[in-house]
């Protein structure tokens, strides 16, 4: 004989009888009768168990009183518990992606995974956990990096800086000073953080050189970031805070001496690019441009699973986990 089990906000409950009705578009209902009246609540969760495994949650959205022979009995009803929630939250009409979405997602707490269990429109229950780092490892990580091993393992956004555009010619050097400064611009190729950037530059002895990212030439410094350099090479450039930017938004990238001697942004001919006797007060567009190379930290990774079944259709739906950057929250995607 089959064994089954209700839970009501994580309590054990006696009951008479339980109905589960399933569907493939729309969400599915429970109708549970209790043999007494409970202190059961609208909104209240109930779980389902078969054998010990959990095989529905949903929300209590009605009650009703029975009497019968040996007095009154408590009727509840309500739907799926993704379903409802997660309609409310995403607007998603789909009753699969949302099913697996908000499933995947209670896996994926705190941007780790633990047991959790899909199930498809057919319906049939398919069972899916972490039991290693190894399991991430199968899988396709763009961004995002393991960390830990064994079933602490854990997948996050991967923190080092990708190289998002850049401009590699270095065949001339243009002066900069303390009033001469130079500027170029660049199109952002992916939405996320700038965390640095790299230039080529000399320096006819030792010179401190400023970068700051503006939006535009004669506006504030978004972000800024110094440095001391000597013989000519690309020197790297770490904004203290990172700015976040769009995918295909234009910035410009200001260079000046801070202190020391003359130096030399180095460029190539293409282009244009922008020079300042003033110090930045005013600008005057020239022929050529200047090398640089901006790094992002991405906004968002993907992982792309191949261990939920069956492989011949179920895949990860546009799932999200968060983390933290620059005390601004970002997510990565599961496919």
């Amino acid at each position: 004989m089959v064994e089954y089990l209700i839970k009501i906000n994580g309590k054990k409950y006696p009951f008479l009888s339980v109905s589960l009705l399933k569907k493939v578009k729309s969400p599915e209902e429970f109708e549970v009768e209790l043999p007494t009246v409970e202190d059961v609540n609208i909104g209240s969760q109930v779980e389902v168990y078969r054998e010990k495994h959990k095989v529905f949650s949903g929300l209590v959205e009605r009650k009703t009183l029975t009497l019968k022979e040996d007095g009154l009995n408590l009727k509840i009803w309500g739907r799926d518990l993704s379903q409802k929630l997660f309609h409310k939250l995403t607007n998603k009409n789909s009753w699969s992606k949302t099913k697996i979405k908000t499933i995947l997602q209670e896996i994926l707490a705190d941007t780790g995974l633990t047991v959790g269990e899909i199930q498809d429109p057919l319906p049939v229950w398919h069972r899916w956990f972490q039991t290693s780092d190894t399991d991430f490892s199968n899988d396709s990580l763009t961004d995002v990096v393991v960390s830990g091993t064994g079933e602490d393992a854990k997948v996050i956004l991967d923190s080092t800086p990708k190289l998002d555009s850049q401009q590699t010619d270095t065949s001339y050097g243009n002066d900069v000073t303390t009033t001469r400064w130079r500027a170029d611009n660049f199109t952002v190729q992916n939405s996320g953080w700038i965390n640095k950037v790299e230039l080529y530059l000399l320096s006819v002895s030792s010179s401190t050189i400023t970068v700051s990212i503006r939006s535009n030439l004669t506006g504030l410094d978004l972000c800024s970031a110094s440095t001391t350099i000597t013989s000519a090479n690309w020197y790297e450039f770490t904004f203290p805070s990172p700015i976040y930017v769009n995918k295909n938004e234009a910035y410009y990238l200001v260079v000046r001496v801070a202190s020391g001697d003359i130096a030399y942004w180095y460029g190539g001919t293409a282009g244009t690019c922008w020079v300042s006797d003033d110090s930045g007060s005013t600008w005057t567009e020239v022929t050529g441009n200047q090398s640089y190379k901006i790094y992002i930290q991405h906004e968002k990774g993907k992982i792309v699973s191949t261990l939920i079944q069956p492989t011949n259709w179920i895949k990860w739906l546009l799932l999200k986990a968060t983390t933290v950057l620059n005390n601004q929250t970002i997510t990565f995607d599961i496919f």
